[in-house]
């Protein structure tokens, strides 16, 4: 009892060694630059603290980079630095200058940018600078404030709808008959997705090591406005699949790599979405998506997919057999009704004005134990460089040489202890 009440006394003295782990981090105020860069298909949000000293981009595109002053703090659990935008959050105007090795280059003012994206956040998206910008936010406006109104009419029809519905049934119960109106269909989705109106500065570099930093209106250098800027661009460009196994949609594989091999576990539905691809550094594309990765360390290459190509067939050749020709189409994806898991893929009807598809892409049964030679077609039936590949079935392992595996130590003990006892 009195070592208990010892123990106690003596984690109540000392627990405030264990109050730091559970208490907030300690938040600084920095300058830090807000960066909306361009990825090949859209556009990357991230920021980069005074620690990520280097900002990577990509040449020949615009990129929009923010200055703002804000309460970072570092967070172990990432191991990274965060922000902490609700605290603060104050845009700092000013000039931004661009240097090469001991060279100015240009100076940059501020000007409002949005990015837009047609299919929702990384998404194929858009970068607008200027008056374009402020014209594209406010029909951004526009269109949600017509979807919301658009979405209440709906749900006011839908409860009358229901109200009839009940009305009909009692009716039916009755004995009575009541024509009921067609059902009203819900809005289509806003897929339109906008950024806020920012301040910023637009850059479009070609590839190359820059140094930029912001001259305050007193022309003074803004304190820790200093960063590198590493522009690269891609050494080859070509194409590359997405593959959608039906029975596993959700889960596509890649077949990005030109000598790239897609293996068939087991035959069945596969949907092919061809891109128009860029090999980049893998390094300096990681960090562009992220300042503060530091995963990716060796210089690497990895393809990045910049477009869907559209206006192409597919040609898809069973070894020993003709080849035949699929085309491209769109597709929704339906979870089945009832209670039980599952969904079907439909071809998109026409209907369906409004609505992105899916899958956008080519249907293809093909069989399992058979190897098949893939190549993608202009619409005049032309090769397209890099648009071949092989599908081979993966190899399936014998269940007879696994079980043999565990049995081998079985048999020599089995053997052993027999010598054994026969000696």
């Amino acid at each position: 009892m009195i070592a208990s009440i010892a123990y106690l006394s003596f984690f109540i003295l000392h627990s405030s060694l264990f109050i730091p782990v559970l208490q907030a981090p300690p938040r600084e105020r920095h300058l830090v630059y807000g960066i909306q860069a361009f990825n090949g298909l859209g556009y990357s949000s991230a920021f980069a603290p005074p620690a990520g000293d280097t900002i990577y981009l990509l040449a020949g595109a615009d990129s929009a980079l923010s200055p703002r002053q804000t309460e970072i703090y570092w967070w172990p659990l990432t191991n990274r630095f965060e922000p902490d935008w609700e605290a603060l959050n104050q845009p700092i105007g000013g000039t931004l200058e661009v240097w090469r090795a001991f060279e100015r280059l240009e100076s940059i003012e501020a000007a409002s940018y949005v990015v837009q994206a047609s299919d929702g956040p990384g998404g194929p998206g858009e970068l607008y600078v200027g008056e374009r910008a402020l014209a594209k936010y406010a029909e951004f406006e526009a269109r949600r404030r017509a979807y919301r109104d658009a979405l209440w009419d709906y749900y006011q029809q839908d409860a009358e709808y229901r109200r009839a519905l009940q009305d009909a049934v009692a009716r039916a119960a009755r004995g009575e008959t009541t024509e009921l109106a067609e059902p009203p269909r819900e809005p289509a989705p806003l897929r339109l997705y906008s950024t806020a109106l920012n301040q910023g500065y637009v850059l479009n570099l070609t590839a190359g090591r820059y140094r930029i930093r912001l001259l305050g209106p007193d022309g003074r250098v803004v304190p820790e406005s200093d960063r590198n800027v590493v522009v690269f661009s891609p050494r080859r460009e070509g194409l590359s699949y997405a593959v959608y196994p039906q029975t596993r949609w959700t889960r596509p594989t890649g077949a990005d790599d030109p000598k790239a091999i897609v293996y068939l576990a087991a035959g069945g539905v596969l949907y092919f979405q061809p891109f128009v691809s860029v090999e980049v550094n893998d390094r300096y594309f990681s960090r562009l998506e992220d300042p503060q990765n530091r995963a990716v360390q060796e210089e690497t290459w990895r393809w990045v997919r910049v477009r869907p190509y559209s206006d192409a067939q597919l040609e898809l050749e069973p070894t020993g057999q003709p080849p035949s020709r699929f085309e491209q189409k769109r597709y929704q994806v339906q979870q089945l009704p009832g209670g039980g898991l599952g969904y079907q893929i439909v071809e998109q009807p026409p209907e369906a004005v409004g609505r992105a598809p899916d899958l956008d892409a080519f249907r293809v049964e093909v069989e399992s134990g058979r190897t098949y030679r893939l190549r993608l077609l202009t619409a005049d039936g032309e090769p397209l460089p890099a648009g071949e590949r092989e599908i081979r079935p993966a190899a399936q392992p014998d269940s007879w040489s696994l079980a043999a595996v565990p049995a081998i130590p079985f048999a020599l003990a089995c053997g052993l202890a027999i010598r054994r006892r026969w000696s």
